[in-house]
């Protein structure tokens, strides 16, 4: 099974990474959640730095 991110999505998840590097000095460690919905997937990003609180939602549901 593979999951992929789409332009918009790598654009946000870019940003949201040169943030943590500008708060902490590095990136750190990212866990990456594909959840299959039956329609589309629900994307979302955890920083090592962050804490499981503060995730980033790359869900789009326009594409679904």
């Amino acid at each position: 099974m593979t999951f992929e991110l789409t332009e918009p999505q790598i654009k946000k998840l870019n940003k949201w990474k040169e943030a943590i590097k500008t708060i902490y000095g590095e990136y750190g460690s990212f866990t990456y959640c594909f959840r299959p919905t039956g329609i589309g997937d629900a994307v979302t990003v955890e920083s090592d730095l962050l804490g499981p609180h503060q995730t980033l939602d790359l869900t789009d549901v326009s594409n679904w």
